[in-house]
Formats: structure tokens, C-alpha cells, sequence
């Protein structure tokens, strides 16, 4: 039997897993068995319900999962394809998919006959091991210490930050977007690190670094570079860094905001070109993203927003989740935004299948078109039981 008429086999039990699984599903058979016909129409008339079904009754197969997974240039083709079935038969419908521009090329063929979504995940401004960017000294990030990002990395070593002022910086970063773009398996680039440093850490990570941050100190406060200096003078009158007090100047921080926009307006443009989406990993909501690291996310024009809601990174409970997307969604339809919301659930925080199962209740309840799951290779027996329970109810 061909993997094709398979597959097919599988759509025609579309109710048993994710929408967009069978429409990618449908997309290989398309053309082989002539009795998807009928089966077509019905998934194309459930695809424009669900754009306009958001409530909290929306049927969980209207729902997406997603996962992370890492590039692994080691792997072969047979073991990818051992992973990515299994994500399926659990009712996974789509992955982010890291790795250089020529490993996602090589993995998201196979990840499409499997019958995934294919986002392909980059960083954005921070480069860690970058050896084109690590030539510019002039391209990264500094501190208000005037520390780069580049000789000293704020929290970690691989915190090397490419400055949003810096026009080469950016352009280095829209030929990774592109070279994405034009692979023809993927349905999305997917930015992040679409921020500036965290200025404040999440106070469940601070003890872990030996820090405590009561207030913005100038050794994890960016970008104060020449040019966006001269660039926010030129703007404002103000010579921030000559002021007595930077982070209590708003305009210094709708400045900073305005420029991780303008970022995402040019890598939606470069996506556009390639006839693809563009989603985002984002700060848990805005408001909180805005103060910890300078993102304000509900002015992105992105297709999806995967908002990282690690309830245990802020010392929160798993009610938490569902509060940070409700305040994401209520942001997005302020503003006018349909865009679809994932909740990202960080699974080594939920150590049994009534925590993982609560998170994703936690998330749907309260506006969440979906989850997404970091990662792949921390998705345990007990996961994929909650996963193919869901998907089978």
C-alpha cells in the first residue's frame, strides 16, 4: 500500500484528528483517490468555520498543536520520520522546525508527507554563533554600561544581540528570512528572539543566575549604540544617554518598540514575497512583554502568535496561562487583530497528565486557538496520552 493511499485512509477519519493535519493530508492525496473529492469540500467548509470560531465551545478538533523542533543535521531521514508520525498519530498538526536554512529545506519535505504544518523557526536578533554577524563588532547591541552584546553577553553566553538600528544588521537578518521563504514545503517563517534582551529577567529565573532585579540596571539595559542614540535624539531632543534616569522616559521605550516593529514589517514583506505566512514566539502577553523586554507584540502584523506562557519561569500557577492569553486575545481585538493565538506550554513545568491536561484546558478556555508545546523531545508517554485522549474525544 503507497503512502499516499494511507494517508488518505487517514483523512477519511477526519474527525478523529486535528483540522489542519487533514488538510495537509488531503493536499498529498489530492489528486490519487477520487472519493476525497466530496471529503475535500467538507474539510474546506470546516478550514472557513474555524477562522470564524473563537469561542470557548470551539470543538477541539477546530484546535491546532504545535511543537518545537530542534535542526538535528545528524539525523536521517527514517529517524525524522519516526518523529514526526508519532507527533501525528497524537493529533500534532504542525511544527516549528529549527535548524539553517539547508536543514529545514532537507526536513520539511518529510515533514509535509507526514501531514504536519511547517513554520520554519529563526533567530532574529539574537545570534549566537553567528560567524558573519561576529565580524561587525559595529552590528550588535550595547548596554547602558556600554558593554556589546558581543564581548559581553548579558545572562548567558550565547546572549548575542544584533542592534535593530543597524540597517547591515537587519539586512543580514532578512537573507535568513529569505532563504527560508523560498522553501517551497513550508507554510510560515516563524521569528524569535523578536525583542531586545530581557532588561528584567522572569523572577523564577533570577535566582538561577544569582541576580536580583528590583529595577532596570544598565548592565542588562539596550541598545545605547551610537546610532540609536543619535537616532532617538534626532527624533526627540532627548540625549538619553545623558539622562539622569533612561528607563523612566516613555519615549525612549516607544522608540525601542518601534523598531522590533519596523524588523517584522520588513521580514513580512520578504515572506510575502515567498507566498508565506509570518508568526512570532512572543513574551507571555503584551504588556508584560513590553516591560521586560521592550516588545510590543499586538502591533505585529503576523499571521500567529505563539506567546510563551511558562507559568513556572514567573513563579505563576497553571490558571496563569489561561490569564496571559486572555489578556493577549483582548489585546489583538482591540486593535482590530484576528490573527491566531498558540499558547506555548513548557512541559518539563507540568510533571503529570492532570497538569498538562489543566494547561491546555487553562489556554482553550480563555481564547487560545491552539498550544504549542517546547519541545518535541521532551513529549513524555503521558503527553501523548493527554494528546491523542483529546483527539479522540
Amino acid at each position: 500500500m503507497s503512502r499516499v493511499t494511507v494517508l488518505a485512509s487517514q483523512v477519511k477519519n477526519v474527525g478523529k484528528i486535528p483540522l489542519t493535519a487533514a488538510v495537509q493530508l488531503l493536499s498529498v492525496g489530492k489528486g490519487i483517490d477520487d472519493n476525497l473529492i466530496g471529503l475535500q469540500k467538507q474539510v474546506n467548509a470546516r478550514v472557513g468555520v474555524a477562522s470564524e470560531v473563537r469561542d470557548s465551545d470551539k470543538p477541539w478538533s477546530f484546535r491546532m498543536i504545535w511543537t518545537w523542533c530542534g535542526g538535528h543535521a545528524d539525523w536521517s531521514d527514517e529517524k525524522w520520520l519516526e518523529l514526526l508520525d508519532r507527533l501525528v498519530q497524537a493529533g500534532i498538526s504542525g511544527v516549528l522546525l529549527g535548524g539553517p536554512p539547508a536543514q529545514v529545506r532537507r526536513v520539511a519535505p518529510v515533514a509535509k508527507s507526514a501531514g504536519l504544518a511547517v513554520h520554519a523557526w529563526m533567530w532574529t536578533f539574537c545570534r549566537p554563533s553567528d560567524e558573519v554577524a561576529e565580524k561587525h563588532l559595529d552590528w550588535y547591541q550595547v548596554s547602558r554600561e556600554g558593554k556589546s552584546s558581543l564581548t559581553v553577553p548579558p545572562y548567558v553566553g550565547y546572549y548575542k544581540w544584533l542592534c535593530p538600528s543597524n540597517e547591515d544588521a537587519v539586512q543580514h537578518i532578512l537573507k535568513t528570512a529569505e532563504a527560508l521563504a523560498v522553501i517551497p514545503e513550508i507554510d510560515a517563517v516563524h521569528m524569535d528572539y523578536l525583542r531586545f534582551p530581557d532588561v528584567i529577567l522572569a523572577k523564577g529565573l533570577q535566582p538561577k543566575y544569582g541576580i536580583v532585579q528590583d529595577r532596570e540596571y544598565p548592565q542588562w539595559d539596550f541598545c545605547y549604540c551610537e546610532r540609536c542614540v543619535a537616532a532617538f535624539k534626532k527624533a526627540s531632543g532627548i540625549s538619553v544617554n545623558e539622562a539622569d534616569d533612561p528607563p523612566s522616559i516613555p519615549a525612549w521605550k516607544e522608540f525601542r518598540y518601534a523598531l522590533i516593529q519596523k524588523a517584522v514589517d520588513r521580514v513580512r514583506s520578504v515572506s510575502s514575497r515567498g507566498g508565506k505566512q509570518l508568526s512570532a514566539a512572543v513574551f507571555p502577553h503584551p504588556e508584560l512583554a513590553r516591560f521586560i523586554c521592550r516588545q510590543s507584540w499586538d502591533d505585529f502584523d503576523v499571521d500567529a502568535y505563539f506567546p510563551m506562557t511558562y507559568q513556572n519561569f514567573y513563579e505563576e500557577s497553571i490558571e496563569w496561562i489561561g490569564e496571559a492569553c486572555s489578556k493577549g486575545v483582548s489585546a489583538l481585538r482591540l486593535k482590530g487583530k484576528e490573527s491566531a493565538l498558540y499558547a506555548g506550554l513548557y512541559l518539563p513545568s507540568l510533571s503529570s497528565e492532570d497538569q498538562f491536561r489543566e494547561a491546555i484546558e487553562a489556554a482553550l478556555s480563555n481564547g487560545a486557538d491552539g498550544v504549542s508545546l517546547f519541545d518535541a523531545e521532551n513529549l513524555l508517554p503521558y503527553h501523548f496520552k493527554v494528546l491523542t485522549s483529546l483527539n479522540s474525544g
